[in-house]
């Protein structure tokens, strides 16, 4: 997904494996325009969401979209749905303060819950490794601010995993017998990569 010509969104979407840009068909998944978070979710049955200045759905992968109002009455970034059922989506702001949050849902985005998590900084990737266990990473270079915030009930409540005081914008997992490793790296305001141990 990308901003085409600062005006409207486009996605793009291959069958084909994408080896070559001609193995690519490009669809406006945003008629209303303004832009997507980074992290958008592709559920095994091709179920894909975004979000952002409007939150998307799509039922084929991406070949078509519906686009509706964001969750958040600021505005949206990260989507992540770990089932047909269960998902979440993130957001923040850097001004005229710097603030993140997190809603979820329970019926596929029929309904959405009011903030589950109000925190200091942006929200950039949302990751659950189950439906009830998951993170939400973020942060903003500019003030110095980021980490990653736990959960162990699906979104309900949150609290504080770390403190990195970069800005965490990509997450990945693992199993690991019955548990699950995680990492998130990021950067500080110098631009240097941030792994937390």
């Amino acid at each position: 997904m990308d901003l085409v010509d600062g005006s409207t969104n486009s996605a793009q979407y291959t069958t084909d494996g994408g080896g070559t840009a001609a193995d690519w068909t490009n669809v406006v998944s945003n008629p209303d325009g303004g832009w997507f978070g980074l992290e958008f979710s592709l559920l095994p049955n091709l179920h894909a969401r975004a979000s952002g200045i409007n939150y998307c759905d799509s039922s084929n992968a991406g070949a078509a979209w519906t686009c509706r109002a964001s969750i958040d009455s600021v505005f949206d970034g990260p989507v992540f749905f770990v089932n047909d059922k269960k998902g979440w989506v993130g957001g923040g702001e850097i001004s005229p303060k710097v603030e993140g949050w997190v809603h979820r849902t329970t019926d596929g985005g029929k309904t959405w819950s009011g903030r589950t998590l109000d925190d200091p900084w942006p929200i950039r990737e949302i990751r659950f490794v189950t439906p009830n266990i998951g993170w939400a990473a973020g942060g903003n270079i500019y003030s110095k601010v980021g980490g990653m915030y736990f959960s162990r009930n699906g979104g309900k409540t949150w609290s504080l995993d770390a403190n990195t005081g970069a800005e965490m914008d990509a997450c990945d997992s693992k199993p690991v017998g019955t548990k699950f490793q995680l990492w998130c790296a990021g950067y500080n305001s110098s631009l240097t990569g941030v792994v937390p141990p």
